[in-house]
């Protein structure tokens, strides 16, 4: 009974720490897409195809962090997926920076061109430019990682 009674105590915080997770991303979300309105690859502007992604990783940010828009891009789920993970990120020029660990046919498949500048893409300043800092040197696939 005790055991029982304790999973369910467990099992209600877990739901409660998703639901609040939910309610800061979601705020998260609002934040910055009245900022950034479109993904600065696909120049994708509906909403529903946009996803709200984290310079600075939500699980390595404090509450502070996690609800700043400057600790984010706006980004369809492809592009998301490949700066979430690592494998491509930039420079404080809006340069396109693509980790090693992609293929050149990927890159190719993809779109993804090495050093281009990707006009789209805000401002890296002030904030922003100490997120992405974090994310080239923590987050990013470095060739000596593989």
């Amino acid at each position: 009974m005790i055991r029982r009674n304790l999973y369910a105590k467990l099992l209600a915080e877990k739901r409660f720490e998703d639901l609040e997770r939910a309610t800061k991303d979601e705020e998260f979300r609002k934040k910055l897409l009245e900022e950034l309105h479109i993904c600065p690859f696909t120049l994708v502007d509906d909403e529903h195809l946009l996803v709200a992604s984290h310079i600075k990783l939500w699980r390595s940010s404090t509450n502070k962090e996690k609800k700043d828009p400057k600790n984010g891009f706006v980004f369809t789920p492809t592009y998301d997926k490949l700066f979430d993970k690592g494998y491509i990120t930039f420079d404080d020029n809006k340069t396109l920076v693509v980790s090693k660990w992609i293929s050149k046919y990927n890159c190719e498949r993809l779109g993804l061109v090495d050093g281009i500048i990707i006009e789209q893409l805000p401002n890296i300043e002030g904030k922003r430019k100490v997120y992405l800092e974090y994310h080239r040197k923590f987050i990013f696939k470095k060739l000596e990682d593989l």
